[in-house]
């Protein structure tokens, strides 16, 4: 089913007064508000960093990320390419089509040295690039 179709049918009202989405449980504008959300802080953007670069308000920025509609079907071509993914991605949060990630012979190392470690140490060694990235000036998503 299309995603357009799908938040139709969850914004339907039934003859009790209830939501499809308060009966299944499930709001697919909660879930885009939270993909939003999710993106916007990886990217290290603030509501209004986002809002300023999307052209909308920061208001509206915050109504998404809540799970309130508020017109984002218009702007979904544009959030996709501000996050740099396909319009697929964001809107089911994955795609059909295969990617290759190509990595270096040192990201391959430190990947087999990290898989090799206790749950503890990998711990300590995130905390450790992280607070490395800091030094460096790099942001870190929370």
């Amino acid at each position: 089913m299309g995603f357009r179709k799908w938040i139709q049918q969850s914004q339907a009202v039934s003859s009790d007064g209830m939501s499809a989405a308060s009966i299944h449980g499930f709001s697919p504008s909660r879930e885009i508000g939270q993909r939003i959300q999710l993106l916007r802080r990886a990217a290290g953007l603030s509501q209004q960093a986002f809002a300023d670069l999307l052209g909308v308000s920061r208001t509206a920025v915050g109504f998404w990320e809540t799970g309130r509609p508020n017109r984002i079907s218009r702007h979904i071509p544009r959030i996709a390419r501000i996050f740099g993914i396909s319009e697929e991605v964001f809107l089911n949060g994955r795609s059909e089509e295969k990617v290759r990630a190509e990595i270096t012979k040192d990201e391959a190392s430190i990947i087999e040295l990290y898989r090799s470690l206790p749950m503890e140490h990998r711990l300590q060694a995130i905390k450790r690039m992280e607070m490395l990235a800091r030094k460096e000036g790099k942001v870190i998503a929370p």
